[in-house]
């Protein structure tokens, strides 16, 4: 008889926009992966059999594949060979004794189109062909399926003599591997030791050598892995998931100051051609040791979701191993790689690949849970919570808390710039302005020294904002604080937070011309929503009040008539050489 096992497919609810990695094992071949986590969540999905007649069925394969790899072919019903059917959402694959058989659905979504025999056949080839550098010949072929006239269906490359038909489908045939085979089953039975990882690694190392480079620039490269970042917080962050607010924050927060803040890492990784086309899907579920490793499952089907860092492909694998409980063969396959390699990525690099993809992991488990019916979603929900926990712990390394004083006198630009920086990095910006209005409400504007800017109401604000800044500080959050700062105690102040969190501090002086200040008062007093209620006055006596720096403390003159970008670069140029020191 022939064994047919349908998986349910949910209806997508969200565009997933990024790249995605499967969550659950699921037998040999047939884990869900990319493109399928993808189609939970394309809104748009499509199916046209497009060009060369109906498709093949399930059945109609699932009953060709029992007669012709059956061991016995007498044509006794009883002697079909047992044909496991599993259906995910791009595929429909076919596990036999020693074969394995994967068709591709004619689906077209946006993120992939197979929606003809052209492009299934064209896809069918192409997993063939950049899967053997690292599968060798479990990738045997990519063959044609045909539609007989005399009925029924039949895989190869041609029909027997005496039958006609025509192609109406392409399928991936590979050779089957054990499933117990694979780094992940060897790790939960206590097997895997040190040689494997060391062996995947010298494989790898040889992969890369012959991968293609890519031609991404270091901007273009920077803004790719940023889009990813912020799409993986924007999604962690929605409220049905109920993950811990700080915890989404925190973590993403270390990723996005990286890329800002230690540039340099990403400039030589792209100077030094570590850019490359290469598998997209390094999990220990798709390597094999039989005796020697065998990686399987590459992105065939898109060239953008295989161009990344080397480091990041070796962290990825790395990252599963720490989740799976083995953090010893994580360092041992990164440390193996270096060996192999003149490729020595700064340790901080390291931290933050995997922490960027514990968040892409996260991420797709979360929307498994807004797929499930909502008493199945717990256990998807705590699959995300684990691989967040695991961010924030290889996060760590990565840099300590950074307070940021954004400072200076009414109109001189310092909120603008406090804003941008507070939403380049990812953090928080705690504004004297705003907490003075959640302070006095019912306070209208008043002079300078008078009502709400007395000196007991300003010093008011002052702790008010740096009680704010202080439990972020604690909770290992970098946070923009932002305001005139006149004093020398309210500077002073802002340094012993700092120092008693351990946090970096970097004070920034907003500066322009009188003139130029003036005119943005005016124009500021104009437009009714503006949390600032200072005046062209306001500005005069705060010139004849302003003190100097505690001793000790220096701070970095930002010109804010430069266009906001040439801001944020001084800034973050200021930030970069703080952290390092």
């Amino acid at each position: 008889m022939v064994a047919v096992r349908i998986r349910p497919l949910r209806l997508p609810r969200h565009r997933h926009p990024c790249a995605a990695f499967p969550v659950r094992p699921r037998p040999f071949l047939v884990r869900q992966g990319w493109a399928d986590t993808m189609a939970l969540v394309d809104r748009n999905p499509s199916a046209d059999a497009g060009n060369g007649g109906r498709p093949a069925t399930p059945e109609e394969v699932s009953a060709f594949l029992g007669r012709a790899t059956s061991t016995r072919p007498s044509g006794n019903p009883s002697d079909v060979e047992h044909v496991e059917h599993v259906e995910t959402h791009l595929s429909h694959v076919f596990l036999c004794r020693d074969v394995v058989y994967k068709l591709l659905k004619p689906v077209k979504f946006a993120f992939v189109d197979f929606s003809t025999v052209d492009r299934r056949r064209d896809e069918c080839r192409a997993e063939v062909e950049l899967n053997r550098p690292l599968a060798g010949d479990v990738y045997v072929a990519a063959q044609p399926v045909w539609r007989l006239t005399s009925g029924g269906v039949c895989i190869g490359e041609r029909v027997a003599a005496s039958e006609q038909g025509t192609i109406v489908d392409w399928a991936v045939k590979m050779r089957r591997l054990p499933a117990d085979r694979t780094l992940e089953s060897l790790v939960a039975r206590g097997e895997a030791a040190v040689c494997h990882v060391r062996s995947l690694a010298a494989t790898l190392v040889r992969y890369y050598a012959t991968a293609p480079r890519s031609a991404l620039t270091v901007d273009e490269y920077l803004a790719a892995v940023e889009r990813h970042v912020r799409d993986n917080l924007a999604e962690l962050s929605r409220g049905e998931h109920g993950l811990p607010h700080c915890l989404v924050e925190r973590v993403h927060a270390a990723q996005l100051t990286t890329l800002a803040l230690r540039r340099t890492w990403f400039e030589d990784r792209v100077a030094a051609g570590r850019i490359v086309q290469g598998h997209g899907d390094l999990r220990p579920e798709h390597v094999y040791f039989v005796p020697e490793p065998d990686v399987i499952d590459c992105l065939a089907f898109s060239r953008d979701l295989r161009t990344l860092d080397i480091a990041d492909e070796i962290a990825f694998l790395a990252m599963e191993l720490r989740r799976i409980g083995a953090a010893a063969l994580a360092d041992a396959l990164i440390a193996a790689y270096q060996e192999g390699t003149t490729d020595q990525p700064p340790a901080g690099l390291w931290a933050f690949y995997q922490a960027y993809r514990a968040c892409v992991r996260a991420k797709v488990a979360a929307l498994r849970a807004a797929q499930l019916p909502e008493g199945e979603r717990s256990a998807e929900l705590a699959v995300a919570k684990a691989y967040l926990d695991l961010a924030d712990a290889v996060s760590k390394p990565l840099a300590r808390p950074i307070c940021i004083v954004v400072r200076g006198l009414s109109g001189t630009g310092k909120s603008t710039l406090a804003a941008a920086l507070a939403e380049k990095l990812g953090i928080a910006h705690l504004q004297t302005d705003v907490v003075r209005k959640q302070l006095f409400p019912a306070v209208t504007q008043a002079a300078y020294g008078q009502g709400c800017y007395t000196t007991a109401a300003r010093r008011m604000v002052y702790d008010a904002m740096l009680a704010q800044a202080c439990e972020r500080l604690r909770q290992r959050q970098s946070v923009v604080v932002d305001g005139t700062f006149l004093t020398t105690t309210s500077r002073a102040a802002v340094v012993e937070l700092a120092s008693r969190h351990g946090a970096t501090l970097a004070v920034l002086d907003c500066r322009c011309p009188l003139e130029i200040a003036e005119r943005r008062i005016a124009q500021r007093a104009a437009v009714d929503h503006s949390e600032s209620d200072a005046s062209i006055e306001t500005l005069r006596q705060q010139i004849e009040g302003e003190e100097p720096n505690p001793p000790g403390v220096n701070s970095h003159a930002i010109e804010t008539t430069d266009a906001l970008d040439l801001q944020l670069d001084a800034a973050c140029r200021v930030l970069s050489a703080a952290i390092k020191r």
